[in-house]
């Protein structure tokens, strides 16, 4: 599964892989989410 955003600020960019990639894992361990560089909206 692949997963992408739109965000606003530069420390979206950088902490909402992080967060998505936990929240997938939390919600279901054992399965591999590829989340790609979120989109930067200016």
């Amino acid at each position: 599964m692949k997963v992408a955003a739109i965000v606003e600020g530069d420390g979206e960019v950088a902490a909402l892989p992080v967060l998505l990639r936990r929240i997938g894992e939390w919600r279901t361990p054992g399965y591999f989410i590829h989340i790609v560089t979120p989109i930067r909206a200016g």
